[in-house]
């Protein structure tokens, strides 16, 4: 989904903006916005770009136990969120694999991360496709409609890391972050210059997260929405 231009910004009331999101919105439903992501140097914590990786093709022998988890701003503009993961079958299956919903505010607090397994082919992939619903931003930066409706944007997405000569990045095991737009006219950040480590969640406490390091030493949580997803070898009597 292209975003809209500053001239557009600026000569748009709330209705035509609200006009614009949802025209770009329908043209961006059949593929979706492709989410960047990123990989983590388990030596250094160190995050970068995972585009250069190399593929383990030893995945598609033993198949792979995959565990997501999602990180979402607290009162940040998204606030519906709801990933699938595409199984390799014929005809291919999706099933819910995580999700959050603060669109009620008796449930802001983002879903535990879950687990599961995951049978791979020679040149498979693992494939997540989704929807995230972020506020409309009005011209002055208040919601367009009422309170108790407020208007949202929804945002399909699609994320793929491939063992063969598909598209996106290449699987292997590690931990993987994939970032999302942080707003509704928004692009999905570029993993550069954050680290990987204890951050504080939204709910409070301690969890694996990404941020920037401060002088204290300790990592400032990444101010937009990103997911989780760590990769390791199914044992061999998972997928048998």
């Amino acid at each position: 989904m292209v975003s809209p231009t500053r001239r557009e910004l600026l000569v748009l009331g709330g209705a035509g903006l609200a006009h614009l999101l949802l025209s770009r919105e329908r043209a961006d439903a059949a593929t979706g916005t492709v989410l960047e992501t990123g990989f983590v140097d388990t030596s250094s914590g160190a995050v970068g770009s995972a585009s250069s990786l190399v593929a383990d093709p030893s995945l598609s022998q033993a198949g792979i136990r995959v565990t997501l988890e999602g990180r979402v701003p607290v009162d940040g503009p998204l606030r519906f969120l709801d990933v699938r993961v595409v199984m390799p079958s014929d005809p291919p299956v999706e099933f819910h694999a995580w999700g959050h919903d603060g669109r009620n505010e008796a449930s802001v607090s983002p879903n535990p991360g879950v687990g599961f397994f995951l049978p791979l082919t020679a040149g498979g992939a693992l494939r997540l496709v989704g929807e995230a619903q972020y506020l409309l931003p009005g011209r002055a930066g208040q919601v367009v409609g009422t309170d108790e409706k407020p208007l949202y944007v929804k945002r399909p997405f699609t994320a793929d890391l491939s063992l063969g000569g598909g598209r996106g990045p290449k699987l292997r095991t590690g931990t993987f972050l994939l970032s999302l737009p942080p707003s509704a006219t928004g692009q999905a950040p570029a993993w550069n210059g954050l680290r990987f480590g204890e951050v504080e969640g939204a709910g409070g406490g301690r969890v694996r997260g990404a941020g920037r390091r401060r002088t204290d030493g300790a990592l400032e949580p990444a101010a937009f929405p990103y997911l989780v997803l760590t990769v390791e070898k199914a044992p061999p009597e998972t997928l048998s």
